[in-house]
Formats: structure tokens, sequence, C-alpha cells
């Protein structure tokens, strides 16, 4: 059974790799994942992030069916990944600090010491 809705079932084998929660999640997959598997995920959701977008816009967020939500969270693992593929060109950030740093709750950012 597909956990995305149907129009979007092609994108179905990146589900268990990016469908996560939090940003530091998404992240810590991002910069474990080999670069060549990211890209084929960045293009592969590149191809369809119009009709993504169009999509989970017609859903309140807190009313989401868990497919839609599905599909959302492989949009922000998209927009996640897409500095490592079109600016960094590596799955990490060169001279960056520890990604485990960044707190992201109730639509603020912190960092931790």
């Amino acid at each position: 059974m597909s956990k995305l809705p149907e129009p979007f079932k092609d994108l179905e084998k990146y589900v268990g790799i990016w469908d996560k929660d939090t940003f530091t999640e998404r992240y810590a997959v991002r910069v474990s994942t080999d670069y060549d598997d990211v890209k084929e995920f960045h293009d592969a959701v590149f191809a369809r992030i119009d009709e993504i977008m169009v999509y989970i816009d017609q859903y309140d967020l807190k009313a989401m069916p868990r497919d839609a939500k599905c599909l959302m969270q492989i949009a922000m693992a998209f927009m996640d990944v897409t500095p490592a593929i079109e600016l960094f060109h590596q799955t990490t950030v060169p001279y960056g600090f520890d990604y485990r740093r960044v707190v992201v709750e109730d639509d603020s950012l912190r960092f931790q010491k």
C-alpha cells in the first residue's frame, strides 16, 4: 500500500528514507547518504515539485491526510537537500558547523552549544 497520494506513487521508493518529521532527521539523512543517491532524490522530486506544491496546498496543515503529509515531508526533504546539490556539490556544508546544533521549534531557530 502506497504512503503517497496516487499521482505521486513514482516517488514511493524515497518514502522510507526521506519521510522525516524534523529538519534534524532529514539533515542527518542528507549527510549520511551518498551524494549520487541524494542527487537522484533531488532530481526526481525537482521534476514534480510544482505538482507537489499544488497538491499539498489544497489542505489545511492541521487537517492534512497522512498521504499528503508524507508528500509534504518529501517536499521538505527536497528543500533540505537542494543546497547540497545546487550550491555545495556535496552532502555536507564546507566549513559548516555540526548540524545537530540547529534546533527548530515553534517556527523559531536557535543553536545549541
